[in-house]
């Protein structure tokens, strides 16, 4: 692509003091047209598989995603324009909740992402190298990205897998982004994502059984021990969310889940209405023990996606924001008609671990979670996102399914 104008890098935010702040500092006009770069990116069209407008607006603005004032000290967006045309966008932040749990903390960690671009390395180059040179003028040391803020979110470029439609909440984006990336940065984590079918499933269920005809239900050796699995009541439907991000908070922090910034209280309550929102309760399983500890977890959500894609733009002649709300509109109704008639046919494993080392209640989770979808009709599953060092969970799904996807981490 040939630069007959100028091209220009604006920023949106103006001299961020503090969170409190951001409201006088935004520039409106230049934030819209940063949610709008997505929407024009040529690679993205024949796929038709688009964000909902108006819930990017919201998780977006500083002023109504709980992240920003619970975790950032410095934030800013900057768009590409050329010709007065949006055609590029980044973003850069301190997430000081991330930087407090690591190893070392005096090592201060700044983070770069939302990245969209036309496919011009000039365009990229620009956008990358201002996002980090205003990191490393906030004394920062080390740079991480892309992301989605973090690891309880979305993270990594996608490098691999580009044949398979995109999951709810797993990055997307074009193949020519890794050649921008990989030029400044180098390799941090590689994170993946596993596909499981219905046929892939019970195969591994055959082998499972096998082992139980001979030693015993796994679920009954729990029982033994005083470990019960179940999915939550409606009346303690709840309580029992609560209890569920309680321990993903203390189990996303080990080693194997790099890239990880705890929910705190304004984001579990997000998190929670989600669940609560579009998750069918059998699709939640807890572990506990005769003490009421919640040892394990596992939490499958509908693939929302599966409502969006292909969801037509309106074709009316009205500006092009307004076919962005009229499409969500449309999307929306899509959605909750398919929760309201438990409709879909895929689902995205979002959580599954547990706090003890005990032979079988992996295994337990994984086999109950899946019986139970199958009960619902549905078909495939995406389990994602796995950092690469997580061999906890990437041995039993290398059984049970094979890797779809993979997305990477770079440090600068």
């Amino acid at each position: 692509m040939k630069n007959s104008t100028p091209i220009e890098v604006n920023s949106i935010i103006g001299n961020f003091q503090n969170y409190e702040s951001l409201s006088l500092q935004m520039n409106k006009r230049i934030f819209k047209d940063f949610i709008k770069v997505f929407f024009i990116i040529p690679w993205y069209q024949p796929y038709n598989i688009y964000h909902l407008y108006l819930l990017e607006y919201s998780e977006l603005h500083p002023l109504k995603n709980p992240f920003f004032e619970e975790h950032v000290s410095y934030l800013q967006y900057w768009v590409a324009y050329k010709d007065q045309k949006p055609i590029g966008r980044i973003g850069a932040w301190i997430d000081t909740e991330y930087n407090k749990i690591q190893k070392y903390p005096d090592k201060k960690t700044g983070w770069i992402g939302l990245f969209e671009c036309i496919e011009d390395s000039s365009v990229a180059r620009m956008l990358i190298e201002t996002a980090c040179k205003e990191l490393r003028k906030k004394g920062i040391e080390k740079i991480l990205g892309p992301g989605r803020f973090n690891a309880s979110s979305q993270v990594g470029l996608q490098i691999d897998g580009f044949d398979i439609n995109p999951y709810f909440m797993e990055p997307f984006n074009p193949p020519y982004y890794e050649d921008y990336f990989s030029i400044y940065g180098k390799k941090e984590t590689d994170w993946y994502s596993f596909g499981i079918n219905s046929t892939s499933f019970k195969t591994h269920l055959t082998r499972v059984e096998k082992i139980e005809a001979k030693h015993g239900k796994f679920e009954d050796k729990l029982k033994e021990k005083g470990i019960r699995v179940y999915s939550p009541k409606k009346s303690t439907y709840n309580v029992e969310i609560d209890r569920v991000i309680h321990l993903y908070n203390k189990l996303w922090q080990k080693d194997n889940h790099p890239q990880f910034s705890p929910l705190l209280k304004k984001e579990r309550l997000s998190l929670k209405k989600s669940i609560q929102l579009f998750c069918d309760k059998s699709l939640i399983l807890i572990a506990e023990t005769n003490d009421r500890d919640v040892i394990g977890i596992a939490v499958a959500v509908p693939n929302i996606n599966e409502a969006l894609y292909r969801l037509p733009f309106v074709k009316w002649n009205v500006p092009f924001s307004v076919k962005l709300v009229l499409r969500d509109i449309i999307g929306f109704s899509s959605i909750l008609k398919k929760v309201v008639f438990k409709s879909f046919s895929q689902i995205r494993i979002l959580i599954l671990g547990s706090s003890l080392p005990m032979v079988g209640l992996d295994t337990t989770l994984y086999k109950n979670l899946f019986v139970n979808a199958s009960l619902l009709n549905i078909k495939q599953a995406s389990a994602s996102q796995i950092a690469e060092p997580n061999l906890l969970m990437m041995g039993p799904l290398k059984k049970m399914g094979s890797v779809e996807k993979k997305w990477r981490v770079y440090s600068f």
